[in-house]
């Protein structure tokens, strides 16, 4: 149930808007910066950078400093954070050093290699055949769209779920794509995997079931309340007449019919995550919800 993929006559409803997605951001620009950065971290430095013989060799073939001082970084670039060195970049120094000191090259000799362009996209080329590493194509989004909805589904938090996906990236040997791309494939994920929760929580209701959710809606006969207002407005004093009250509330919900297992359809915490929200939420936001969420979160 969990993992259930939608139907041909759902994918209208699982594709977003280009143009509303255009918009949305999932990532700030300081947390863009950070996964898209180089490490720079001493320990990470030696984990990510630290070059095999046969790199070494590799580097060595480059007749000039500045060249393998340069083509030296470029490799580090593409192992880790898994793209191209860009243009006019500068490495952090730290990193620098730590690369300097392997390859016995002075760090200063770096400052020559950036404004060589055509020196670097040559580099890269190399590199990139080398290292059997590919640019990130249409395939590669649909391929990992499908990756990513059980990630999306148990993972709540936006910088995870890009963090998974670009350590996934570095696996299958994808140079990074420009950030708006990949966000645009987590919120499709994130949206995708909303639909399924929503799925799961309302697939086996009854016609009946789904008319009593929506009458939780509706202003009770003998209250100016909703039926979701009255239910929401636990009597705490321990008096008897509060009891009752509460044991008739109980009753209400109990006629409904909804086992309390459906819970278990769903990562835990997107269902916690579904149940808070519906309590902040107003009747009239409710309301206006599509029916899947609607029905979804009153169950």
């Amino acid at each position: 149930m969990l993992y259930k993929q939608s139907s041909a006559k759902d994918s209208d409803s699982l594709l977003l808007d280009k143009n509303i997605m255009a918009r949305r951001k999932l990532l700030n620009d300081a947390q863009r910066t950070e996964l898209w950065a180089p490490a720079d971290d001493e320990r990470e430095i030696i984990k990510q950078y630290t070059f095999s013989q046969a790199e070494l060799s590799l580097i060595e073939q480059k007749y000039q400093a500045h060249n393998r001082i340069g083509f030296a970084v470029m490799l580090c670039y593409l192992r880790f954070p898994g793209r191209p060195l860009g243009p006019k970049e500068n490495p952090p120094e730290v990193m620098l050093e730590y690369i300097s000191k392997q390859i016995h090259v002075p760090s200063s000799e770096f400052a020559k290699y950036r404004n060589r362009d055509q020196t670097r996209r040559e580099h890269l080329s190399q590199l990139m055949a080398e290292m059997n590493s590919r640019h990130f194509t249409d395939e590669n989004s649909r391929e990992l769209q499908t990756w990513l909805l059980p990630i999306a589904q148990n993972t709540l938090q936006p910088t995870r779920i890009m963090s998974l996906l670009l350590d996934e990236l570095r696996k299958r040997h994808i140079l990074l794509p420009p950030p708006d791309r990949l966000e645009k494939l987590c919120v499709r994920a994130r949206k995708r995997a909303d639909t399924v929760t929503y799925q799961a929580l309302t697939q086996e209701l009854t016609k009946n079931q789904r008319k009593l959710l929506d009458g939780l809606l509706k202003t009770r006969p003998d209250s100016e309340f909703t039926q979701l207002t009255w239910l929401r407005q636990v009597p705490h004093a321990p008096a008897g007449k509060n009891i009752l009250l509460l044991i008739k509330r109980l009753l209400e919900i109990r006629e409904l019919g909804i086992p309390n297992t459906w819970k278990h359809s769903v990562p835990r915490g997107r269902f916690e995550r579904l149940s808070s929200e519906g309590l902040l939420m107003t009747t009239q936001n409710l309301g206006k919800a599509s029916s899947h969420r609607r029905q979804a979160t009153l169950t």
